[in-house]
């Protein structure tokens, strides 16, 4: 999720901070905050990893979030795991529940 800076506070105390939460790292998936609709990116029930370019020149950064998805993780670890156990964690490895909105 891009933008996880860009809350009222922020825009009303200076500027939104740049910043994404990548929360995928772990094994378990969990659904967005419902803050998430400010986002300009956001991904659920994805596996993948935030790959940053620096231009050298200007030092600007641009992030690229990269899905990594089933056929990539049976390639990587195909001879390790069964594709019964692959397939669940692609496609059942995630919470349904929403988080409680913040009061």
């Amino acid at each position: 999720m891009s933008d996880n800076y860009k809350t009222d506070y922020w825009m009303s105390h200076g500027g939104v901070i740049p910043g994404w939460i990548v929360g995928n790292a772990g094994a378990f998936r969990y659904p967005l905050p419902p803050e998430a609709t400010k986002a300009r990116e956001k991904r659920e029930k994805v596996y993948g990893y935030l790959l940053a370019t620096v231009h050298i020149a200007d030092g600007v950064v641009d992030f690229n979030f990269k899905e990594i998805n089933k056929d990539d993780l049976s390639s990587a670890v195909g001879d390790r795991y069964t594709p019964d156990f692959i397939d669940y964690c692609v496609n059942q490895n995630f919470e349904v529940k929403r988080p409680a909105a913040p009061r």
